[in-house]
């Protein structure tokens, strides 16, 4: 029962326990905090240490310090990083959560040193991440599914989230020879910014090199022009030829070309109310060769996101933000963490006729970039079926190059989505604020550690209060 010293149950942890986005708060007594730290589910071994206005407990595993502040009833953790985010995570779970479901999102490394009875079923949840604990993913190097609770904010800071999400690559258009627009958040964090300036930084070395050759080549020109009018013609011929070159290259310097190469999802599940019931975010796997949309899949059928979806009753949606849109067989041969059969517009049809449609529950995509899907004419008629597009045709009867093939399959994809009822739509100001919402400003970071140490001298300042007003 909640309220009661001995309680030991996940839902009495919960009652007492609160997040407010930047400390975690103990709502009960000390001698209930004391009871659920060392009785299961949590079953810590330490020591405690009490003090007129404070209790710390110096835990043996994950080595870390957990202080009990009575009077601003918050709680605070102290210790090397791993073992303080695996325990930020674990209180996080707990918050409306069952204890079985405790350690759901923290990675291996940390889950070892954080070992506090996980169920059967929740090492079973986690079994494929043996060979990867989150960290190949260079956005989000933590975990590959991350449940989000409360207001945390999952998508990290700025310079992450416009790699995920929002960064808009700049394209050069040779015909038109004009640049469209782009847009980065922090082009010395973000890494397809950092990157793109690496691809810039190269380019115009290449054509400074280009326009000394031309340079050369036009001055041995000159030279040989009485001598031999052959020789000339063709190295003057070279120079103009490396000057294009140059020009050319200098022009794609300016272009911010470099596309994402690792992809983002986040869900959110929402009633027909709009309240939401479940939010996660999920990254590719290179070792696993798993796609965001695979762990998505697993969430769906095994995780949380199963439970949410089989309490619910029916109705409600689930939108899938994505930083490119899904694949279908559509990635360059040899990409590495892609299977060449990848196809994750099917993963996501079947997720919605097996496991949604049912249920009456929508399902709706929303792509952030797309790579590969351009509308053509000959587009128009194309069947639905891929296995009668294993080779395909130009309009001459001729096997068309492998990047048309792909771009074909991209376009397929999408259509088999929609022609199975699953929405594909535009991002709108409303999904921007969404996503917006849930990154951390550094300043945020900042005015947490402030109230902390404010707190503590709050604390220092009661404790004399308390020292003068006691009796001699």
């Amino acid at each position: 029962m909640a309220g009661s010293s001995t309680t030991t149950d996940s839902d009495g942890f919960s009652s007492f326990l609160t997040f407010n986005g930047s400390n975690f708060k103990w709502n009960g007594s000390f001698k209930q905090l004391k009871s659920f730290f060392e009785k299961p589910p949590l079953s810590w071994k330490g020591e405690w240490d009490s003090r007129a206005n404070e209790h710390r407990f110096k835990l043996d595993t994950p080595s870390s310090t957990i202080t009990f502040f009575k009077r601003t009833k918050t709680l605070q953790i102290q210790g090397k990083k791993d073992h303080k985010e695996c325990i930020e995570d674990l209180f996080k779970k707990q918050i409306n959560q069952s204890s079985s479901e405790q350690c759901f999102s923290v990675p291996n490394s940390k889950r070892k040193a954080c070992d506090s009875g996980e169920s059967s079923a929740s090492r079973k949840r986690t079994r494929n991440d043996i060979e990867c604990d989150g960290k190949c993913n260079e956005i989000y190097p933590d975990v590959h599914i991350k449940q989000r609770v409360g207001d945390h904010k999952i998508l990290g800071f700025r310079h992450q989230f416009c790699a995920a999400f929002y960064h808009v690559h700049k394209k050069y258009y040779p015909d038109e020879r004009q640049f469209g627009n782009y847009d980065c958040l922090d082009k010395e964090k973000c890494i397809i910014g950092k990157e793109a300036k690496e691809s810039i930084g190269k380019a115009k070395g290449i054509a400074k090199k280009a326009e000394e050759f031309a340079t050369e080549a036009e001055q041995f020109a000159r030279e040989t022009r009485k001598k031999n009018q052959k020789s000339s013609e063709n190295t003057e011929k070279a120079a103009r030829n490396a000057k294009t070159f140059a020009t050319n290259t200098r022009n794609l310097a300016k272009g911010w070309k470099v596309q994402p190469r690792t992809v983002v999802a986040v869900a959110k599940f929402e009633k027909e109310d709009s309240s939401i019931l479940y939010q996660a975010r999920y990254t590719n796997c290179v070792p696993q060769m798993k796609h965001a949309e695979d762990f998505f899949k697993e969430d769906v059928e095994n995780g949380e996101l199963a439970t949410k979806i089989e309490k619910n009753l029916e109705g409600g949606t689930i939108t899938i933000y994505l930083t490119l849109q899904p694949c279908n067989k559509s990635t360059t041969r040899g990409t590495k963490g892609t299977p060449p059969d990848q196809s994750c517009c099917k993963t996501l049809k079947d997720i919605f006729t097996n496991k949604l449609k049912g249920r009456k529950i929508k399902l709706c995509v929303k792509p952030t970039n797309l790579c590969r899907l351009e509308v053509k004419n000959k587009d128009v008629n194309d069947n639905a079926d891929e296995r009668k597009h294993k080779d395909d045709k130009d309009y001459k009867g001729n096997t068309v190059d492998e990047d048309e093939h792909l771009r074909r399959n991209a376009v397929r994809g999408i259509k088999m989505l929609m022609r199975h009822g699953v929405q594909v739509i535009e991002m709108t100001t409303e999904d921007w604020k969404y996503l917006f919402g849930m990154t951390e400003e550094v300043r945020d970071q900042r005015d947490r550690e402030i109230q902390e140490i404010l707190n503590q001298i709050e604390d220092q300042i009661h404790d004399a209060q308390n020292s003068l007003d006691s009796p001699i």
